[in-house]
């Protein structure tokens, strides 16, 4: 395939001689007379022209900022006069609104500083980190890459502010210390049978409730084993739910990886093992669906071994615990293997009841009769009805607390998973919820939050005016969901989707949680958007605006089938790739006539077929410098339609170029094919 010059050059907002002339300064030598140049040279001139550009203007920055410091070098420094350097630990690359999330700015300002330097990216959209130091600086941070380990990440002070609140008021009254229920993350593949496995557990059809088979929501509730409570946690197993999986991790004690013994280590699989090394977890993997014919339990031990998790029995220190969900074999065996787990770690159970509760949010969501509900593990002290709260920017006073079968408590106390009514706005699942007794603290620490909360609150719906990204289709996106979780899901996912393929731009104008309502059907035809519902469902009046304004909207109960329909809508719109085939070849021998426009030439037919009206080019060093068709083909004195290999024949062409004897000439065929996303 080839593009033309034209193109290439409107697409780098430049002229045809500045981008031959750039061409040329970078080591392409496309021609002075170059009007298509082969799609795999145009490419690499594109990137070569953008990385230099983004690279000078990297380079002006740069050596301002050296001559910035070279001047605090030289001057001396009066110790009052030393300001706390702020900075940033940012990955190789990162998405706008993560960006806005960890400089603690409003990710309207960010967006507006990435514009003002010639960047036009949305909330959604990924930068790279020499770009997200460019804006650092900017706006008063220095930058570090994260893997330099400078700066913790946000989960990373969440957790640890937890860890040492729960460690300070544990100290308090030592003599109160209990050991609290342990908290067991089951982790595995999609369809591997963890609904399955904590159904047979808790002896709760969970499964049948599940759409499609398969987990949407973090889940918990508690079971007693031999006189000892245990609470489980549910993490979702399809790939989209990969920030929930990791979430789930970092508020268990002990982990059971499930693989199903029948399919082996999956890419979610590894991806559940990461996290559990991460968190530093102990496990047990359980070996589900043993009942089934195929099922192979060596070859798991086997495909576990070469991840270096050698199982107990083959000399290593990994327990494998083989079971049948289905038939709920081996469930107890599980189980005391679990809680032999916890006791290797009993230590860290340690939690006073008699103190304020604290724990994480580990779910939330709008319910239409009951408002805001949110579930969370006590991992130390009481939490009891009528207790004033605080979750990271959400505040309120304890109205319920409900356990796991929806029975009303009074109170929770350390290891319980609870759901508890009386939030005033939606907290983000990892959220530490602190209750406050202090009536002065309590405000202290509204005040305190009040600051942030908005630009941290990703539950309040986000509407960003959006602009077109240069050589990309764009599809604007408005997302209703559920849970707090799903709707995280849903823009990880999503983001992803645009993240990974160039050729479309997906911006998420709003992401909410409620059902989908007549201002989501009135912002969806301002700005042209897709409505996706995720467990939702749509009012009359909201139905009947959809239908006559023709907004397009998928509701769905399943994460993946949104997905799939994000793809297929965007796919619809990428445009065409034209496709050029070279289907013959021909030598020039003689040139009877050549006009300015029409030429007359005697050829060797080298390859394929020609017929009159085909058109051909004419190459320099696999770059285009002419093109044109045949007018009429003769063999001898005869007008033929065709010409075939091996033949020599006169052939009129129509041509501007002067052509030359020796020349080959190519026959081509242009198509379009309609372009396929890769799919995550």
């Amino acid at each position: 395939m080839a593009i033309s010059v034209s193109e290439i050059a409107r697409k780098l907002k430049i002229t045809n001689l500045e981008l031959i002339e750039k061409a040329e300064s970078l080591g392409f030598d496309i021609g002075k007379k170059a009007i298509k140049i082969n799609e795999n040279t145009a490419n690499q001139i594109i990137e070569k022209i953008r990385d230099f550009e983004k690279g000078k203007k990297g380079r002006e920055r740069m050596d301002k900022l050296k001559e910035t410091f070279l001047k605090s070098e030289n001057k001396k420094v009066n110790k009052d006069e030393i300001v706390e350097e702020k900075v940033v630990a940012i990955d190789k690359t990162i998405i706008v609104h993560e960006f806005a999330k960890k400089l603690n700015l409003p990710v309207t300002k960010v967006i507006s500083c990435l514009i003002n330097n010639g960047i036009m990216a949305n909330l959604n959209q990924t930068i790279d980190f020499e770009i997200a130091s460019i804006i650092s600086e900017e706006l008063g941070y220095r930058a570090i890459l994260q893997e330099e380990g400078i700066v913790e990440t946000e989960n990373q002070v969440i957790k640890k502010e937890l860890k040492n609140l729960i460690k300070e008021k544990n100290a308090d009254i030592n003599s109160d210390l209990t050991y609290r229920a342990p908290v067991v993350v089951v982790m595995g593949h999609v369809d591997h049978g963890k609904t399955k496995l904590l159904d047979a557990i808790n002896n709760t059809n969970k499964v049948a409730k599940e759409s499609g088979g398969i987990t949407q929501h973090i889940g918990a509730f508690q079971v007693t084993r031999n006189g000892r409570d245990i609470t489980f946690i549910d993490t979702p197993g399809h790939e989209a739910f990969q920030a929930m999986r990791a979430r789930g991790g970092e508020v268990a004690d002990v982990a059971i990886l499930l693989v199903a013994a029948n399919e082996g280590i999956k890419q979610q699989t590894i991806e559940a093992i990461k996290i559990i090394q991460e968190e530093k977890l102990p496990f047990v993997v359980a070996i589900n669906k043993i009942d089934l014919p195929d099922a192979n339990i060596d070859k798991v031990k086997s495909d576990l071994s070469e991840l270096n998790l050698v199982p107990e029995e083959w000399g290593g220190d990994t327990i494998c615990a083989p079971v049948s969900a289905v038939k709920k074999e081996g469930i107890d065996e599980l189980l005391d293997l679990v809680l032999l787990a916890v006791d290797i770690n009993k230590d860290k159970l340690l939690a006073n009841k008699n103190i304020p509760g604290m724990g994480t949010v580990i779910e939330s969501r709008i319910d239409r009769n009951e408002g805001i509900k949110v579930s969370v593990i006590l991992q130390t002290g009481r939490l009891e009805k009528g207790d004033d709260i605080i979750i990271n920017g959400a505040n309120g006073r304890v109205k319920a607390i409900r356990n796991d079968k929806g029975v009303l408590l009074s109170e929770a106390l350390p290891g319980d998973a609870v759901e508890i009514l009386g939030i005033k706005n939606l907290p983000n699942i990892g959220d530490i919820i602190q209750v406050i007794n202090n009536k002065k603290e309590f405000k202290r620490k509204i005040k305190e939050y009040s600051n942030i909360k908005s630009s941290q609150n990703s539950k309040i719906a986000i509407v960003q005016k959006t602009k077109k990204i240069e050589g990309s289709a764009n599809i604007n996106i408005i997302i209703k969901s559920d849970f707090t979780g799903s709707s995280e899901a849903l823009n990880y996912s999503i983001s992803k989707i645009s993240s990974e393929n160039a050729d479309i731009s997906i911006n998420i104008l709003r992401n909410d949680i409620g059902n989908i309502n007549e201002g989501d059907i009135f912002l969806a035809e301002q700005t042209n958007s897709v409505v996706l519902g995720f467990n939702v469902v749509m009012g009359p009046l909201a139905s009947m605006l959809a239908r006559e304004k023709k907004i397009k909207i998928k509701n769905s109960k399943t994460i993946y089938e949104l997905i799939d329909y994000v793809y297929d809508e965007a796919e619809k719109i990428i445009p065409a790739e034209n496709r050029v085939d070279v289907f013959a070849r021909a030598k020039i021998l003689k040139i009877f006539a050549n006009s300015k426009k029409n030429k007359i030439i005697g050829c060797a037919i080298l390859e394929g077929e020609i017929k009159t009206n085909d058109q051909f080019c004419i190459k320099e060093k696999e770059n285009i410098i002419a093109t044109g068709f045949v007018e009429k083909l003769k063999i001898e004195k005869n007008e033929v339609n065709k010409v075939v290999p091996g033949n020599e024949c006169g052939m009129s062409i129509v041509t501007n170029y002067e052509i030359q004897e020796g020349e080959i000439i190519e026959f081509y065929k242009e198509s379009q094919i309609k372009k396929k996303l890769k799919r995550i």
